[in-house]
């Protein structure tokens, strides 16, 4: 609670205060426009005048004069302007950080909807989307970064040995959060929208002509002094015109080549741009120091081990587009191939630095997009100081799953109401009863949340929470489909059918189920014979779950099954109103409430007698 206290505010603080210096900079900026055009309009006035009544040395010494001083303070304006830009960045992450901790949904930067019906648990557990799990953990600024995050999130067949190493590297990075501001921010510097590092991989990817651009080179090379000396005796008189010859050659190479050249440059300037955005990322990551922190710098450490570093590369790729950039201007670009084969060797040197890359940059970026990902885990962490990281037992394990003080990382910190949860061996079956809107959706959805928090290799929001692996599989959130003619009942019956199937597949992890409220699409009494019967069944398999029902009558399979227990949440009535403390007690539920809650509305019921 005080580290929360501390936490918030920190971002309040920092927001005041980048409040303030944006609002110092932008007055600085103005008057700064104010000075410009001031200088541009007395620059103008002196020089009219000079030229009209004074002698010219006068009319270009104050034209100069002006154009310096304008050319300072145009200078001094753009650094302003740059700063605001900064400021705004700066402020606009710790407005994130504190919306996020205040699960703030509508100042938290929206995700696109994403969810697939078809995964075992991304819909049911708002993993992805509006208002989702991704949303309010993701600051990554690259599209893949954002994907690599969700991967994570969705992770079906979860490795101790990946989630121990993230929760490492998530981790040291806590504490480091300069580091991770200033990764947000050259990433945001670098695009005002998301980076996409696509457009590279395109280029990479694309049909190399290297061996054929080298050979003409060759060629062109070769032709360029014999063309010369061919026209030198020609001149002196010693031969005929065979020069022709060779010119025809050469102009024949050039224009049959041609298409392929511009298109080739006209792309290189788009990569030049798309690879700029990530220079300055990675060239942030190249030289930043990693002194203390091991776990980062063996992770960052292909930035800055080889010689051959991507600044490197950059400075490279510039040189040779800003060479490329001449040959837009149609004279220019004639006399540069005149006298030299000026495309094809910039050509060849493109190509060539696209082959180097092709081994270097895709790295680099894997590296990068999963940076990303790890320093949204590790914000995630650092705005919420008590969550911790999870335990993963092992197989043998007696406990196979222990949580203490767990709540759902959607519910603000002052109305979450947590809970302990344990179970004690393999094959379980946790039958949760209790009366409407008593919490045990919740319950199930906090328990599936935070297990995919810990697969992911995140920070858990629990005091404690100690797990064996598991496949997630959720029957929470049933829809049916008009397009399909599938009705509710039918898709919840497709469901449970496939989770029997995934949950009897050999040589895999077992399974942890969610199941809200069985077959509560069809009437009572074969809700009832269809809800035991597949209760009886999950009991003996590779799994163990929970199951939240209203039927009272299936918790009588506590004393016919052995691995079948029952927990309930309960309401009581207070002046007319119904109160819910939404803990998690042992035991099946002494209570129901729909009449209760149909009464104090209003509406009609009639109490059988």
């Amino acid at each position: 609670m005080e580290k929360r206290k501390v936490r918030l505010k920190e971002f309040e603080d920092g927001i005041f205060r980048f409040t303030s210096r944006l609002e110092r900079l932008e007055n600085k900026s103005r008057r700064y426009s104010l000075y410009r055009l001031t200088i541009f309009l007395s620059a103008l006035i002196l020089f009219l005048l000079s030229f009209f009544f004074l002698d010219q040395i006068y009319m270009w010494t104050t034209l100069g004069v002006f154009l310096i001083v304008f050319g300072i303070v145009t200078s001094i304006h753009n650094k302003i302007d740059y700063g605001i830009k900064k400021c705004r960045i700066w402020l606009t992450i710790k407005k994130d950080n504190l919306a996020r901790m205040n699960i703030d949904w509508k100042n938290i930067p929206a995700k696109a909807p994403t969810e697939r019906n078809d995964h075992p648990f991304e819909t049911d557990l708002s993993i992805t989307g509006k208002n989702s799990l991704h949303q309010l953990i993701d600051i990554s600024t690259s599209e893949e970064g954002s994907n690599k995050l969700k991967e994570w999130l969705l992770t079906i067949v979860p490795s101790e040995e990946t989630i121990l190493t993230r929760q490492n590297i998530v981790r040291e990075l806590i504490p480091l959060q300069r580091f991770r501001n200033r990764l947000i921010l050259n990433s945001s510097l670098a695009a005002q929208k998301k980076l996409e590092g696509s457009e590279l991989s395109l280029w990479l990817k694309s049909a190399s002509e290297i061996r054929r651009i080298k050979k003409i080179l060759i060629v062109l090379g070769i032709l360029i002094p014999v063309n010369v000396l061919l026209l030198i005796l020609f001149i002196t008189g010693f031969i005929p015109a065979y020069f022709t010859i060779g010119i025809l050659l050469y102009t024949g190479l050039y224009w049959f080549n041609i298409k392929y050249i511009s298109e080739l440059f006209e792309r290189s300037l788009d990569i030049e741009t798309e690879f700029g955005k990530f220079s300055g990322i990675l060239e942030f990551l190249e030289k930043y120091n990693y002194s203390g922190n091991k776990l980062l710098k063996d992770f960052c450490r292909t930035f800055f081990e080889n010689k051959k570093s991507p600044s490197h590369y950059f400075k490279r790729l510039r040189r040779i587009t800003t060479a490329v950039s001449f040959q837009k201007n149609p004279l220019t670009m004639l006399l540069l191939n005149i006298i030299f084969p000026y495309d094809f060797f910039f050509a060849y040197k493109l190509e060539k630095i696209k082959a180097e890359l092709t081994g270097k940059l895709p790295g680099w970026l894997e590296i990068f997009y999963n940076l990303e990902a790890l320093v949204s885990l590790s914000n995630f962490a650092y705005i919420n100081p008590g969550y911790v990281f999870p335990a993963i037992k092992k197989d043998n394990d007696q406990q196979k799953f222990l949580t203490e003080i767990i709540v759902h990382p959607f519910i603000p910190y002052e109305a979450s109401i947590p809970n302990n949860f344990i179970i004690s061996s393999g094959g379980e079956v946790i039958i949760i009863t209790g009366s409407n809107m008593s919490g045990k959706s919740t319950f199930l959805k906090s328990i599936g949340v935070n297990l995919a928090l810990c697969f992911a290799g995140s920070a858990v929001c629990a005091s404690r929470f100690e797990t064996c692996l598991f496949r997630i599989y959720t029957c929470i959130n049933i829809s049916d489909s008009v397009t399909d003619g599938i009705s509710y009942f039918y898709a919840e019956v497709k469901r449970l059918k496939n989770l029997l199937t995934e949950i009897k597949k050999e040589n895999s992890l077992p399974m942890f189920y969610l199941i809200d409220e069985i077959f509560r699409g069809t009437n009572n009494l074969e809700r009832l014979i269809g809800s035991r019967s597949f209760i009886k069944t999950l009991s003996g398999l590779n799994g163990t779950g929970l199951v939240s029902t209203h039927d009272l009558e299936l918790i009588k399979l506590e004393k016919e099954i052995a691995k079948v227990s029952n927990y309930h949440f309960r309401e009581d009535v207070s002046n007319g109103k119904m109160i819910f403390d939404y803990k998690l007690r042992t035991g099946p539920s002494p209570t129901t409430n729909a009449l209760k809650i149909m009464e104090i509305e209003g509406l009609p019921v009639e109490r059988s007698k």
